[in-house]
């Protein structure tokens, strides 16, 4: 590799200079932190040792890699094309190592890969990439936004205020991080969080048709996917405001043992319990404990929602089970005369079934009509027949 250096003893001084900006067309960036005050590159090109060009703007410094002809604009990168019309750009590759502490760095590639190992910057940091992937490990920054159309974007220890991760077709995948808050979005990849150290406050995710797997989510949550199914976890307790919706999706919610209130809203799918034995307040809504401590709104159209404490005692585990069934005639009867509380408009329909004025299918039509199944319906009706034979 050949050496080229900026510092502050060249023409073009560091000295006001607060934004680094990186430009490259088919090359792999990889980024380093400096050991001191410069900003320096090892550079291997394709055919004849190149020239970066280097443009200082006010207090940015523009570092292009590519070819100085243009034709169009991408990310602020200068573009060129052969008269066949192929991309060209003579750099293979560059290591940059960045000041330690230094205010803000832009990268803009084009399908190049960027890496970067132990970065420490001061305000921002963004790369941009069309079709190359992102991929690093412990970055801190104010606030951090990473996007590309087709890479996968792959991330740990990442320590930010704000972070932003958007991929069109690729993955995403998020470990050990420390953010306060977080927007990630993908339209078919996958999108995992993992290993989060805790400090992450709110929390966004929005997929089309790519998976959510999400592993100690904060207090403040809010996944939407279309066709992909969510795994969401978390062990807060207290604040609760997650919010998990999916069209065709299948959701799981492990949390801790918390005092929830849980709003199910589905066309055809179906709500289930493991290791929860929760209160039944109105028609899709329930109560986990005392039902003080946040809310829980999971949404599908026809995919199932299922919701699981965390166990501390496996032999204690419960067998998991549709809400509103249960093995056995006397467990039924138990289970509808403690959890089951119809609302205002089931009564009033039980009562005109139990005086007479609607006929048992009659009440069974309109029950239907209210959105409640054969196994609730057949919970009403029984426990207003327990009660008259009282």
């Amino acid at each position: 590799m050949s050496q080229y250096m900026y510092t502050d003893a060249s023409n073009h001084s560091l000295e006001g200079i607060e934004e680094i900006v990186i430009n490259a067309i088919e090359a792999d960036i990889t980024l380093a932190n400096a050991s001191d005050n410069q900003v320096s590159w090892e550079a291997d090109w394709r055919d004849a040792v190149g020239h970066p060009e280097i443009i200082r703007e006010g207090n940015r410094l523009i570092i292009r890699f590519n070819e100085r002809n243009i034709y169009f604009n991408f990310f602020g990168i200068s573009i060129g094309k052969t008269r066949e019309r192929a991309w060209k750009g003579s750099l293979e590759a560059a290591k940059i190592y960045i000041p330690n502490g230094f205010p803000r760095l832009f990268v803009n590639l084009v399908s190049g890969d960027v890496l970067f190992d132990n970065l420490n910057l001061e305000r921002s940091c963004r790369f941009n990439t069309l079709s190359g992937n992102v991929r690093g490990a412990h970055l801190h920054a104010k606030e951090v936004k990473v996007t590309t159309k087709s890479g996968d974007i792959s991330l740990k220890g990442i320590i930010c205020e704000n972070l932003i991760l958007e991929t069109f077709s690729g993955d995403v995948n998020m470990i050990s991080h420390s953010c306060r808050r977080a927007h990630l979005k993908s339209k078919s990849g996958d999108i995992r969080i993992s290993e989060g150290l805790g400090d992450l406050k709110e929390l966004t995710v929005d997929n089309i048709s790519g998976d959510i797997f999400v592993d100690r989510a904060p207090a403040m949550s809010k996944l939407t996917s279309i066709s992909g199914d969510i795994r969401f976890s978390s062990r807060e307790k207290k604040g609760i405001d997650w919010s998990l919706r999916s069209v065709s999706g299948d959701i799981v919610l492990e949390t801790a043992d918390i005092r929830s209130r849980l709003f199910f809203s589905t066309i055809s799918g179906e709500m289930r319990f493991l290791n929860v034995k929760p209160g039944y307040s109105a028609k899709n809504e329930y109560v986990l404990g005392t039902g003080e401590d946040g809310k829980i709104a999971l949404q599908t159209v026809s995919g199932d929602a299922r919701l699981q404490f965390m166990e501390t005692d496996p032999s204690q585990s419960v067998k998991e089970e549709p809400i509103a069934s249960a093995e056995g005639d006397s467990e039924r009867k138990a289970y509808t005369k403690r959890f089951v509380q119809p609302d205002e408009n089931v009564q009033k329909v039980v009562q005109m079934n139990s005086q007479g004025i609607l006929s048992k299918e009659e009440a069974v039509d309109l029950l239907h009509s209210m959105g409640y199944k054969e196994e609730e319906i057949a919970l009403f009706l029984e426990k207003e027949e327990q009660q008259e034979g009282e």
